[in-house]
């Protein structure tokens, strides 16, 4: 059981913490009364690093906000970014432990406002492209965001095979790419056990079409 710290009646954001509530887990988590007059529960770490501010009403009232000065509540833009928002700071979104639990967070508190999202991303140059992030282990800032292809949002995630060759590491999918070979040979050299210099060298892999058409038991 995690050790618990008492922060009761401190104030963070909105909320006021009342008494300590029912673990969550391994989680320690308090009774909050808003500013707004609900009460709500979180845990421990998010109302301290301030991935918590309110009971809810804080984020309806910036989706409001942003819906009332700028004329773009039904874009696909302000959808993306009421999304970005929703996963870092909502713990009821269903991709929240994937973001605000892993510590993923609005660099950039000017984001906050939907506005200066679009002021420092600008509109997205076709209909194809989604948010995403350099550095996976970041949060979203102008300088760590970019609009990207499904190629480029699929090679940067974090389960992505990370393959080391001619002294860079690449995903297999940048390799293949680069090197004009399809990922379905390079997959079945490796699983076999070769090793990535040997399995990207193209005079290798033209034979391992050969393997592709045959099963193990057979020449």
């Amino acid at each position: 059981m995690a050790k618990r710290l008492n922060i009761t009646n401190q104030v963070f954001g909105r909320l006021i913490v009342i008494t300590p509530a029912p673990n969550k887990g391994r989680y320690c988590r308090w009774l909050c009364f808003c500013e707004c007059g609900k009460f709500t529960m979180t845990i421990t770490a998010e109302l301290i690093r301030g991935a918590v501010k309110s009971c809810g009403c804080l984020q309806k009232e910036i989706l409001g906000n942003s819906t009332r000065t700028h004329g773009m509540r039904n874009t696909s833009e302000w959808h993306i970014w009421a999304q970005m928002i929703g996963r870092c700071t909502n713990l009821k979104n269903k991709s929240y432990k994937n973001y605000g639990e892993r510590g993923i967070i609005i660099e950039d508190l000017r984001w906050f406002s939907f506005s200066c999202f679009i002021e420092d991303m600008g509109l997205r140059p076709n209909k194809k492209l989604t948010l995403e992030r350099r550095d996976n282990s970041r949060g979203y800032s102008s300088e760590n965001c970019y609009w990207a292809d499904r190629f480029q949002q699929s090679r940067n995630r974090r389960n992505v095979h990370k393959i080391e060759h001619q002294e860079e590491i690449k995903s297999v999918a940048e390799w293949c790419q680069i090197l004009n070979i399809k990922a379905g040979i390079i997959y079945h050299r490796i699983n076999r056990g070769m090793g990535p210099q040997a399995a990207f060298n193209k005079s290798v892999v033209q034979l391992a079409t050969l393997d592709l058409s045959t099963s193990d038991g057979n020449p």
